[in-house]
């Protein structure tokens, strides 16, 4: 008897209108880059990201500003608070009153601009603005040479200098890349109207990207009270947790007990930076929320913040985590997203929800995952991410796996927003392909979280050293990677240094980041440096509380360790001032796999993920900056477009069922995701990435859908396992294809192409030609045939042989869930591997669509096709690569952020 699992065939439908989160691995260390808290001092008006703070009469300055030289970009900070302070405060006594006094304050704000501006013509004071503001930040940007700063903080009316960085924003590559501006400019469509909910963190919705005041001191009213008014944007929510709840065990705070309260402010970061890629308005170069419109096309120069796909969707905070750790509330959160108001009338449910969370190797029958799964029959979209657990066969997450759930894996979009390394000495060693595009000693690194960077000053013009052999692996005898104690020779190295240690990408290295950092403490270093061997950043790092610490790309490994090699002397600057300060333009990674993006399930009979969203560095709103955004990576990045993605279908088609929603999504994700760059090598199939990389413009476009009637909810075709106990065996379900042009009929020719084919199943369809009437539908058997005597075991190219990279080879199933050719209208468009093999099909397409040549260029449909794979045999190697990963113990119901 041959055992083979017959995989996904997704039913796919296309468009003309054309196609287009580091965090948690499994390294343990490897966390979210977001704050966990805001630090205590930060009471003035100023932006966190900023660094303002109450400061000592006569020392305005910040910290990192005191020993710049030549010209510097700098905002002064004035005395008098900006129009949004005065707004809220008179909000109470009513509209009127609070636009009056907003008026009054924004007079009093101008007036201070213009005096202090009367003296930038001094000698000791010349400056030139760059733009002033007073709505939700009191300032001025200025131009000037660092010798003036101390007399222009001198000013009457000036309450602090802080450095202007440059910033650049990823939201506006990853949302323009899925096709969300096409929705918003060609069909009008921002998500208005519709109802979204973020079951995470929280909202920090104070933030200027939610239309909040933008300020650090609204953070800080807002977290010290209880109650929550709604806003234009975060329009409802509930905090089901309290902020020192934690449900893992084995955590130092854990605290299962929550404490409820209306309030859901996020005390985290992580649904903040959810939110604002779902439906945040955007965040203006000058730290405003975007008033811009959406119409039109707008200059990325003009934004510190894009825009989230669905920008004028409305937002509910609900709450189901702590400021750090685990929850086992999202089932009353998925309770209450079905009944608002807890009047028992479900009718008005939330549109769309979103779940940044999951536990890996989770089950469908996990009670998660079947309340998102009754939620999604009830009629609202749930999206949810798949995890972060990497190439792992079957270790795809809870509640992503529902059947009618939206599972999202992560891709890259190939822009990064990220913070600076600065080179100070020697000079010109940063190389000229530097990979963030400017050669000024400054690379591209990522603070580590553990550290306060806000409130601690990191180490300026500090000596750079290593320990050990770089040519060779480390060891506890080679402690070039740090995981070792350093031995008494090496603490008299380090002691008051910066240490660079080497760092390997992947699941290849002896200890996590907080291990390295505490050691590297010990020894006497001031500051760590994690010498990465590639350009990107696939995870960021925790570090340690104590010690300055960042994860920096190669090109700064091989320019560092080159000089010191050759007895040359290196010194380094690592603080805050550099956040955000360095972005990364590598359009070769475009549609690459994010190496993190779990491998979904498939034994449990459905398969998952459904579709890919890029979740690389992504860039979003920061908790509680007021208005800064921060670089975060997942599959926690990747959910939250799709979610956006939604609500602009929904926005669209407020009559289509869940259903519906989720099949224009899958139907109209064609874009492929690859191996290697530029759109070259393997193309990953539906166990990693579903149908493929969304498109959100076609899918709002789309006209004809197509998904399984057997499975409701599901859309692909699964066969599950199957037990080929005969010389040949055929399986068979239903794909219904739906017309939902209301006066034109549609005309399709399906076949199938699998790009790594499985020898032994072949795929059929009855009818292989179908005409479907207006608003009308076509039911299509799709057949899976097994020839016993013909089966092989044949390896998904995409699958890596040692993905822990610790010598134990893993084992595979056969799989042949792959995309093969999309009929478009009467057209096609297949993988160049496929093309020839439908030709045929495309002039049969045009025979049938003859009468409807007008709809063909308008409407398009696909039948994208998946097929069979071997029965992993699990325990052996692959049961000790579980094992190894620590997986097992996620079996249980409590859930992570992803």
């Amino acid at each position: 008897m041959s055992s083979v699992s017959a995989g996904a065939i997704a039913a796919l439908a296309a468009t003309t209108l054309g196609a287009t989160p580091v965090s948690a691995s499994p390294d343990p260390s490897v966390k979210h880059r977001s704050n966990a808290s805001v630090p205590d001092g930060l009471t003035s008006a100023g932006s966190l990201g900023l660094g303002t703070q109450r400061v000592a009469a006569g020392d305005k300055v910040d910290a990192g500003l005191r020993k710049a030289t030549g010209p510097v970009d700098v905002m002064i900070e004035l005395d008098a608070a900006p129009a949004t302070t005065a707004f809220g405060q008179a909000r109470g006594r009513g509209l009127a009153a609070a636009k009056s006094a907003a008026r009054n304050q924004t007079s009093t704000v101008k007036a201070a601009q213009k005096g202090v501006e009367s003296r930038f013509a001094a000698t000791a004071t010349k400056a030139r603005t760059l733009y002033k503001v007073h709505t939700a930040y009191a300032g001025i940007a200025v131009r000037t040479d660092a010798t003036k700063l101390t007399a222009l903080a001198g000013l009457p009316g000036v309450k602090a200098i802080h450095r202007l960085t440059p910033k650049a924003p990823t939201n506006s590559s990853s949302v323009p890349l899925i096709g969300a501006p096409k929705v918003w400019q060609a069909m009008a469509q921002t998500g208005q109207g519709v109802r979204v909910g973020i079951i995470d963190t929280g909202i920090d919705y104070t933030h200027a990207d939610f239309g909040g005041p933008g300020t650090v001191d609204a953070f800080t009213a807002a977290g010290a009270s209880n109650t929550f008014t709604p806003t234009a944007k975060v329009v409802g929510g509930y905090d089901f947790a309290g902020d020192a709840y934690n449900a893992d065990p084995t955590s130092d705070t854990y605290d299962p007990n929550p404490q409820p309260d209306p309030n859901p402010l996020d005390c985290n970061g992580h649904g903040s930076h959810v939110a604002g890629t779902t439906a945040g308005f955007g965040v203006a170069s000058d730290g405003t929320t975007w008033s811009g419109g959406y119409s039109s096309d707008i200059d990325p120069a003009s934004l510190d913040i894009g825009p989230g796909v669905a920008p004028e969707a409305s937002l509910y905070a609900l709450k189901v985590f702590g400021c750090d750790g685990s929850t086992n509330v999202v089932g009353e959160a998925l309770d209450w997203a079905a009944d608002p108001n807890g009047d028992g009338d479900l009718s008005d449910r939330l549109d769309v929800v979103n779940m940044s969370l999951g536990s890996s190797y989770g089950s469908p029958e996990d009670p998660d995952a079947v309340a998102a799964n009754n939620l999604a029959a009830l009629g609202t979209v749930v999206v949810a991410s798949m995890g972060n657990s990497g190439d792992v066969y079957e270790v795809g997450g809870s509640p992503g796996d529902a059947p009618r759930v939206l599972a999202v894996a992560a891709s890259d979009d190939g822009n990064d927003v990220v913070d600076g390394l600065k080179v100070d000495s020697p000079a010109g060693i940063e190389p000229a392909d530097t990979v963030d595009g400017t050669q000024d000693n400054v690379f591209a690194a990522l603070k580590s979280v553990a550290y306060d960077w806000t409130a601690e000053p990191g180490v300026t013009n500090v000596p750079v050293v290593t320990v050990g052999d770089w040519s060779q692996d480390p060891n506890a005898a080679n402690n070039t990677d740090g995981c070792s104690p350093y031995s008494v020779s090496d603490q008299a190295k380090v002691t008051g240094k910066v240490v660079m240690q080497m760092w390997l990408d992947g699941t290849g290295r002896r200890c996590g980041s907080a291990a390295r950092a505490q050691l590297a403490q010990d020894a006497g270093a001031v500051g760590v440096i994690y010498g990465s061997d590639v350009n990107a950043f696939s995870a960021g790092v925790t570090g340690d509380a104590d010690i300055p610490a960042m994860l920096t790309v190669n090109q700064a490994t091989v320019a560092i360790t080159s000089q010191l090699d050759a007895s040359q002397e290196v010194r380094v600057t690592m603080t805050n001032d550099l956040r955000n300060g360095v972005s990364i333009h590598n359009p070769k990674a475009i549609d690459q796999l994010a190496d993190f993006s779990s491998r979904g399930v498939g034994v449990a009979g459905g398969v998952k993920p459904d579709v890919a969203a890029p979740g690389v560095t992504t860039f979003s709103a920061a908790v509680g900056t007021g208005n800064e955004g921060i670089a975060e990576s997942g599959t926690s990045m990747a959910s939250p477009h799709v979610a956006g993605e939604a609500a602009l279908v929904r926005g669209s088609h407020p009559t289509w069922t869940v259903e519906e929603v989720k099949a224009s999504i899958m139907n109209t994700a064609t874009q492929d995701v690859f191996v290697g760059p530029n759109h070259t090598g393997d193309v990953y199939g539906p166990e990693r990435v579903g149908a493929g990389r969304v498109v959100a413009d076609a899918a709002v476009g789309t006209s004809t859908l197509a998904y399984v009637t057997d499975d409701k909810g599901a859309v692909s075709v699964s066969f599950g396992p199957v037990a080929v106990t005969a010389a040949t065996q055929t399986l068979t379900k239903t794909v219904r294809i739906v017309n939902k042009r209301p006066v034109t009929s549609a005309a399709y020719v399906l076949s199938y192409d699998a790009a790594h084919p499985t020898p032994g199943v072949t795929y059929s369809f009855s009818p292989s030609q179908v005409r479907v009437p207006a608003n009308g539908s076509v039911d299509v058997k799709v057949t899976a045939t097994f020839t016993r005597s013909a089966l092989r075991a044949v390896t998904d190219p995409t699958t890596v042989a040692d993905p822990l990279e610790i010598g134990i080879q893993r084992s595979y199933r056969a799989d042949v869930a792959q995309v093969g050719p999309t009929v478009v209208g009467g057209r096609v468009a297949v993988d160049d591997a496929g093309r020839r093999a439908v030709r045929a099909a495309r002039a049969r397409a045009l025979q049938l669509e003859r009468r409807d040549r007008r709809d063909v260029r308008r409407g398009a449909t696909a039948l994208v096709d998946a097929g069979a794979r071997e029965r992993e045999h699990r325990g052996g190697d692959a049961g000790r690569e579980a094992g190894l990963l620590g997986h097992r113990r996620a079996r249980r119901r409590r859930h992570r952020r992803r």
